[in-house]
């Protein structure tokens, strides 16, 4: 998988986060919660149209590794909605 199809946030160490990834036309997600050693995996999820807007209009760190990709984004959203969001006033840095 190339590195802009795969996003991880973790907000805190040790704390349950996000696995993102791009495949084919979808952003999905699934959820790590953490164990002994590692991380346990849930199942894959598909982010659609509204998720992705809500992500752009909170500015989250999702939206921030998106905007980053933008041409890809673009061209797997299909939505001109999607698309204008991520071309929004830049996010801060954190």
């Amino acid at each position: 998988m190339k590195s802009y199809e795969h996003f991880i946030y973790a907000p805190v160490r040790g704390a349950p986060g996000n696995e993102y990834r791009m495949v084919e036309n979808w952003v999905q997600f699934r959820i790590l919660t953490p164990m002994d050693g590692g991380h346990s995996k849930g199942a894959w999820h598909m982010l659609d149209r509204n998720d992705l807007l809500i992500h752009f209009g909170m500015r989250t760190a999702v939206a921030k590794w998106l905007i980053a990709h933008r041409r890809v984004v673009e061209q797997r959203a299909g939505d001109p909605r999607v698309a204008e969001a991520t071309k929004s006033k830049p996010l801060p840095e954190d």
